[in-house]
């Protein structure tokens, strides 16, 4: 049999995982059980998990004639199709910027279209 369980057996202790950084964009799975073969029993008072996110929201590197290369973004903001020329919206299915009257391809550093 298990020894008897007095007020006087109980000790408290503070487990906590500080200082945590995720090296990549992706999920976190958090585990939190209480299996044990002790006696003693176990409670999980102030749980917290805390997302800290970066100042910087979005960040885009360019070859000449704005192909991007090196992008980072938050995983939970705007989407900014704004991108390489201030006045075109990138379109990423086809991969062309829209200008006003046609588009351009950032890989060739051409317009597909004339005027």
């Amino acid at each position: 049999g298990h020894a008897q369980i007095t007020s006087q057996s109980f000790y408290h202790r503070r487990i906590a995982l500080e200082g945590v950084v995720a090296e990549k964009p992706g999920f976190v799975y958090i585990y939190l059980s209480n299996e044990s073969d002790s006696p003693l029993p176990v409670f999980f008072d102030d749980m917290k998990v805390t997302l800290t996110e970066s100042a910087v929201v979005q960040q885009d590197s360019y070859y000449p004639y704005g192909l991007t290369f090196n992008s980072n973004r938050r995983a939970y903001g705007y989407k900014n199709s704004f991108l390489f020329n201030s006045g075109s919206e990138y379109n990423e299915d086809p991969g062309y910027y829209e200008t006003f009257y046609r588009q351009y391809d950032p890989a060739l550093g051409r317009f597909n279209s004339v005027d």
